[in-house]
């Protein structure tokens, strides 16, 4: 079972997300049954459009942001036995 795209923007306002001008002040979201990874992939987009459209930020900070995000900030589980979503997971 996928969870709704609908369902993934409620919850991404609700646990107030937001990104800070350093790597420390950057939440880690971690999904402990991501599937596909739909929840980090619209968790990823919303941080990276708050770095994107914060005016106080340098080109070289945001590019700073944008690689810790995608590299230490966003955490995947799953324990599915079907190997082709965690393919799936991995390409998105």
């Amino acid at each position: 079972y996928f969870t709704p795209r609908s369902i993934v923007k409620l919850a991404l306002q609700l646990g107030n997300y937001r990104i800070g001008s350093t790597k420390d002040d950057i939440p880690v979201v971690a999904d402990p049954c991501c599937g596909s990874g739909g929840f980090l992939i619209d968790a990823f987009w919303e941080a990276w459009s708050q770095v994107d459209s914060n005016p106080s930020l340098s080109q070289k900070q945001k590019a700073v942001l944008k690689e810790a995000i995608a590299t230490e900030k966003l955490i995947g589980i799953d324990v599915g036995r079907d190997p082709q979503i965690a393919r799936i997971a991995r390409i998105n």
